[in-house]
């Protein structure tokens, strides 16, 4: 969190003292502020005056403090020394340097909650779906890839069961309740796909032998073929050798266990390939 004190001492006026308080990452969001910031991230860019309300949402700092830190005509106004005038302009950007985070990519992919809709409450994955199996994510980087955001927030929001968790993931019921999700608020639905996307991101730097970069041509092994997207099934039926009784099995593991498996297979796969290299220009093959 980020907390600091705004100190006003005009020379007409009674001093006043302002503690202000507000998140500092994505994490630290709540979830009505989460989807919120989608809203005005999209909107900063067109519109950078857009960053005065995200002051007020997230510190609460109201428009007639925020004067003192961003209206230099209000300032000579109050009669402040015009030293202190670039001193309160300054501060003011320092403020606003606070809140830089909400343009980049959340490094923790943290996702919203929870959220309520048609009459019940739908349950979200843990950051970085440290919760999901691998069914679900190779479901849900389809519809990420397909831009079918109503699946994806289908396929990862789930009402909750008699624990608090989440139902078990369904293909046939995802499909059923994406038809109504197809209605929620735009702005969920893009802090959903943001924070799969940043969880690839997050997948891509722990398992780098499964995400290659820059290697859109070539499959998740490295062979050339299909597109990465198309290839989370081929490389289920890999792991299970071709015996279909194990398919099931795998997708039901947790992803993060499938990955983990899957990127030493690749790199011990890499490993081989360059030791056979070597041998073959030293002419021992």
């Amino acid at each position: 969190m980020n907390s600091f004190v705004l100190t006003l001492n005009p020379p007409r006026a009674k001093a006043e003292k302002i503690s202000l308080n507000g998140p500092s990452c994505w994490k630290e969001l709540t979830d009505p502020q989460s989807v919120a910031m989608m809203r005005f991230r999209q909107k900063v860019e067109a519109n950078p005056a857009t960053q005065f309300a995200v002051l007020k949402l997230l510190y609460n700092l109201k428009p007639r403090h925020q004067q003192w830190l961003f209206d230099i005509n209000f300032l000579r106004r109050q009669g402040i020394d015009p030293a202190d005038q670039l001193l309160f302009l300054e501060y003011g950007q320092q403020i606003l340097d606070t809140i830089a985070w909400l343009g980049q990519d959340d490094p923790d992919a943290t996702f919203v909650q929870r959220f309520n809709a048609f009459g019940k409450t739908f349950q979200g994955p843990q950051a970085a779906l440290g919760d999901c199996n691998f069914d679900e994510f190779m479901a849900a980087d389809k519809a990420f890839r397909d831009n079918n955001l109503p699946v994806l927030a289908a396929i990862l929001y789930r009402t909750r069961d008699g624990s608090g968790k989440r139902v078990a993931f369904d293909h046939k019921e995802a499909k059923q309740v994406a038809t109504r999700f197809a209605k929620l608020d735009k702005a969920i639905l893009e802090r959903i796909a943001f924070s799969f996307g940043c969880t690839l991101l997050r997948l891509g730097k722990l398992f780098k032998h499964v995400f290659k970069p820059g290697q859109d041509d070539q499959t998740l092994t490295g062979k050339k073929g299909k597109k990465a997207p198309g290839t989370w099934l081929d490389v289920v039926i890999g792991m299970a050798k071709f015996d279909a009784t194990k398919i099931v099995q795998i997708e039901s593991i947790n992803l993060y266990l499938v990955l983990k498996t899957l990127d030493s297979q690749v790199q011990q796969a890499a490993e081989t390939e360059a030791r056979l290299n070597a041998l073959k220009q030293n002419g021992h093959v």
